[in-house]
């Protein structure tokens, strides 16, 4: 398996293209067409993953939709953070990012929902708080966390469907996870990568306090 990482958009968030073989999907598409092109190059793209919906984290979607015909896996909350400027929080940058799909390209994920690649296991987890369509994205031991956890912090709860009372909730079952699978490497949706160890030793959320 590779990942490559590509940062971009409005406020540099991180777009990856995780392959396999010659298989690859995408996760937030938030840079252009033509870099994501180049990165997955020949391979077969499977489908697009949000980890959701603020607008720069799909900055790019509409395009690489229309490029490749391939499903969106997001949850059901998603849909409407498409669909709404306001909603998906373009509308405070003075964009006006709406976008709307056919039911048949779109899959809606489950808590804990699985998904085989190969021989790798890719595993959707609701993760609500930062927004309500909020997930995370485990294949083997990498773990796609989009805003809801940093290196050395956590999302933003202040937004549409934000809510700190249900990030809480998030953070301490994902703290109980973190613990029970300890060579987990953390891609968050903006700055850098970190290993679990050093998330709960360091991100004040995580640490024993």
């Amino acid at each position: 398996m590779e990942i490559k990482k590509i940062v971009g958009g409005p406020v540099d968030a991180n777009c990856y293209i995780v392959k396999f073989n010659q298989k690859a999907i995408i996760i937030d598409p938030c840079v252009s067409i033509d870099l994501i092109k180049k990165a997955i190059g020949e391979d077969e793209l499977l489908f697009i993953v949000i980890t959701h919906g603020h607008f720069d984290h799909i900055y790019c979607l509409k395009e690489v939709m229309d490029y490749y015909s391939v499903p969106l896996y997001l949850t059901k909350n998603g849909i409407f953070m498409l669909a709404d400027a306001s909603k998906n929080c373009s509308s405070l940058m003075g964009m006006n990012i709406e976008m709307s799909f056919d039911k048949e390209r779109l899959h809606i994920v489950n808590d804990y929902e699985k998904v085989s690649i190969d021989d790798h296991l890719i595993t959707f987890i609701y993760t609500p708080g930062h927004t309500s369509d909020s997930i995370c994205i485990r294949i083997d031991n990498d773990f796609y966390s989009g805003d809801t956890v940093f290196r050395d912090g956590v999302g933003r709860c202040d937004l549409y469907s934000g809510n700190e009372a249900v990030l809480r909730n998030t953070i301490k079952n994902l703290k109980t996870y973190f613990k029970n699978n300890p060579g987990l490497i953390i891609h968050p949706g903006h700055e850098d990568d970190a290993d679990i160890n050093y998330i709960l030793k360091n991100n004040y959320y995580f640490s024993e306090r």
